[in-house]
């Protein structure tokens, strides 16, 4: 979902939407997307890892399918089908509700499953921001759709709605390298960097909207992560979206919009 100004659809559309940096910022984000999750969910046979309950992968779908229609919009856009990309956006923006929604849900039930078990679990201190990620999510796309008519500001929206998902896959493919939450941060704030910067190079400019809105994502998520202190249990400070684990009634990593959604069974 990148841009909604009406282009003329022209006889070499796709060949045009190759070379749009949008497409390729798509596909980047599948990449990172399937990086973190291979081993929880996308490839979780070759890995053995535990069975996820149903909830989870229902969740894991909408996000996936959110992801999905994000790069058929970005070359729909950039291929100058405008008016399946008007069509098509009906269905990116239900999708992103009931990503919001499922995503909401399941933070608080794991939330409060270590609340009953009387645990200071991760989603202690996860729990804000989950929210937060979940409502910028939220704002970006409702903003997006709101101003459509501006096509620059339209697609730069959603492009920073669809970085804001990718928290959890960025943290994981961190984790490969160690579990220190500075590199987490790091790996999250990568993403955003990368997407400016290559939409910046290639227009030659720094779009507004990449200067306002992601400093609010990076600098909500850190702030949110510190205002924990240091009193928070190392598995909450240093693996926030550890891989998938295979304890006994512990429910496996899952995909979620900032943090993975296993905790232990009330």
């Amino acid at each position: 979902m990148t841009a909604a100004a009406a282009h003329p659809a022209g006889p070499h559309g796709g060949a045009a939407a190759a070379r749009q940096p949008f497409v390729w910022l798509a596909l980047g984000m599948a990449a990172v997307a399937l990086g973190g999750f291979a081993r929880s969910y996308y490839l979780k046979r070759l890995f053995a890892t535990p069975a996820l309950p149903l909830v989870l992968h229902a969740h894991a779908l909408l996000m996936s399918g959110w992801l999905s229609v994000f790069i058929v919009q970005s070359w729909l856009i950039a291929a100058r089908r405008v008016a399946w990309h008007r069509r098509l956006g009906v269905a990116a923006a239900v999708l992103a509700a009931l990503v919001v929604l499922s995503g909401a849900a399941l933070t608080v039930l794991a939330f409060e499953r270590e609340a009953r078990a009387h645990a200071v679990g991760k989603f202690h201190y996860l729990l804000l921001i989950n929210l937060v990620n979940l409502l910028l999510f939220a704002g970006l796309i409702g903003a997006g759709l709101a101003l459509r008519a501006r096509a620059e500001v339209h697609k730069r929206l959603m492009l920073l709605a669809a970085v804001t998902i990718l928290a959890p896959a960025a943290a994981r493919v961190a984790l490969l390298a160690g579990h220190a939450p500075l590199l987490q941060f790091l790996a999250f704030y990568g993403c955003i960097l990368g997407c400016v910067l290559v939409d910046s190079l290639w227009h030659r400019r720094l779009h507004p909207v990449h200067g306002v809105i992601a400093e609010l994502e990076g600098g909500d998520d850190y702030q949110c992560a510190t205002s924990s202190g240091d009193g928070a249990p190392a598995q909450a400070r240093g693996d926030s979206m550890p891989a998938a684990s295979g304890a006994s009634g512990q429910y496996p990593r899952s995909m979620s919009t900032t943090a993975s959604i296993g905790s232990p069974a009330a």
